[in-house]
């Protein structure tokens, strides 16, 4: 039976001059097999027409960066959509929205956190006026400054349940519970992570073992441990030369796990 591994958690004009936010694009869009050759000049667009609204409010401001953007780009949440579909569809999920505001949060110099949960990831914006919520998938309700109702939505995710599952649905659950910040090079690797979750999804074993080795790469995290673990196992075993092949790409993590079990 095929497990759908659900993770939800969980970037202008000819050269970019803005440091660091063009470097996050590049970073971005070389997760995605979707080239969106005109990221860069969408974005710099973008950029350029929030820069002409700019506030001396911060709040004023978020405000502005926040649904112009959603406005913009997020027009169909579609789970496990690669980075570069934001600027040729419009297709998008928590990760890739939460990538492309961290770009923008980075062009205008503000504190922000990025946190990642089992299956789920967000922003915390900091402010002079306290923090600000960016629920990149909340088409609604998304920006969220009230404190209580950010310690609300915070709990909630504090909880690790899959909020979208469907009831004839298979889900794996993480054996792991996870609240943690990360930084947008841990976030490349979790862009890469949900490329493997989709090959394993369509039981494409070879290419899900590729991008898993590249999220070991950048980000060496317990999902990417679970995913590889259920990789070796799914492998069909007549595909003895495939199998053999993953299981030397991520023996270390096979070794411990079989280690784990016999001390059990």
């Amino acid at each position: 039976m095929l497990i759908r591994v659900v993770i939800v958690v969980l970037l202008a004009f000819p050269l970019l001059s803005w440091g660091q936010s063009s470097v996050l694009l590049e970073n971005f869009l070389a997760t995605s097999p979707v080239s969106a050759p005109t990221a860069q000049h969408q974005l710099n667009e973008h950029i350029t027409r929030l820069k002409s609204k700019q506030s001396k409010k911060e709040i004023t401001f978020l405000h502005q960066i926040f649904w112009a953007t959603q406005k913009r780009f997020l027009k169909t949440y579609q789970a496990y959509e690669p980075f570069g579909e934001l600027f040729e569809s419009g297709k998008y999920d928590c990760l890739t929205a939460t990538s492309l505001y961290s770009i923008l949060l980075n062009e205008f110099d503000f504190e922000y956190s990025i946190i990642e949960t089992n299956y789920h990831i967000f922003i915390l914006v900091h402010t002079q006026q306290g923090d600000v919520l960016f629920e990149t998938t909340d088409r609604y309700d998304g920006f969220v400054q009230d404190r209580s109702e950010i310690q609300k939505r915070i709990g909630t995710y504090q909880q690790n349940v899959v909020a979208s599952a469907k009831p004839k649905s298979n889900y794996y659950l993480y054996s792991f519970n996870l609240y943690t910040q990360i930084s947008t090079s841990q976030m490349v690797g979790l862009l890469h992570f949900n490329q493997a979750v989709k090959a394993f999804n369509k039981q494409e074993w070879i290419p899900c073992a590729n991008q898993l080795a590249i999220t070991r790469k950048t980000y060496d995290s317990q999902r990417v441990k679970e995913l590889a673990l259920l990789l070796i196992q799914s492998v069909p075993m007549n595909e003895e030369n495939m199998r053999n092949s993953i299981l030397h790409q991520f023996k270390d993590y096979w070794m411990n796990d079989q280690q784990t079990v016999a001390k059990r």
